[in-house]
């Protein structure tokens, strides 16, 4: 699995492994496992959208990022 589709996932399913598709969800983790970068972006999306089995493209904005660490 590419990054970039890694990204695609967290953007239109968000964090929570349980809401991935199926066919995806073994090779996402597969990526998640070796890749720093996976790693990060999971852990972003984490934080701004903590397992509440909401998706959403917002949380990957790095200005929303931004944004949610100066209020915190």
């Amino acid at each position: 699995m590419t990054l970039s589709k890694f990204e695609e996932i967290l953007r239109r399913f968000g964090p929570v492994v349980d809401l991935w598709p199926a066919e995806l969800t073994e090779q996402a983790l597969d990526l998640l496992q070796v890749s720093t970068a996976a790693q990060d972006l999971f852990t972003r999306a984490s934080t701004l959208r903590p397992h509440t089995g909401q998706a959403g493209a917002e949380f990957l904005d790095e200005t929303d990022f931004r944004n949610s660490k100066a209020v915190h």
